[in-house]
């Protein structure tokens, strides 16, 4: 007899620091379910799409994330916090083969990683782009081509 797995769903694409958790929390028994927000994640657990979600609420460096409590005080149900997990961050400035510090012109990613890394960026100069994800900013960068910009 096999095991079904719980489906989990996450703001963000795959790689997102929200999947590491859902795969740290469940080892191997939860099926991360990427959803683009906040909002979208807590709606496929009420439609039933996905079994539980991971919402991240607190930062430690920047504080509350605003995006994700607004969309728990918006769905209008009772959610009950089962628990939670604490998530290493660990940020990268990913660019195309052959950049450098002083050829990035744009940084793309989450404004949370964003704010994160906000001294770096300004002790750079570089312009900042708000994305709906940190790993959807590394892949859309990626994609485009674009060798002045980064994620």
């Amino acid at each position: 007899m096999s095991i079904e797995q719980l489906r989990v769903a996450f703001q963000g694409d795959r790689g997102a620091f929200s999947e590491l958790a859902v795969r740290h929390w469940w080892r191997g028994t939860g099926e991360p379910l990427p959803c683009p927000t906040f909002t979208s994640a807590i709606d496929a657990v009420v439609d039933g799409r996905a079994d539980a979600a991971v919402i991240p609420v607190e930062n430690r460096i920047v504080g509350d994330v605003h995006g994700a409590l607004d969309a728990l005080a918006a769905a209008g149900i009772a959610i009950r916090i089962t628990s939670h997990v604490t998530v290493p961050v660990q940020h990268a400035l990913l660019a195309h083969d052959g950049a450098t510090l002083a050829s990035v012109r744009v940084v793309r990613s989450h404004p949370v990683a964003l704010a994160q890394c906000g001294a770096f960026l300004a002790r750079h100069g570089y312009v900042t782009e708000e994305a709906w994800d940190t790993a959807g900013a590394a892949r859309a960068v990626a994609e485009s081509g674009e060798v002045q910009a980064a994620a």
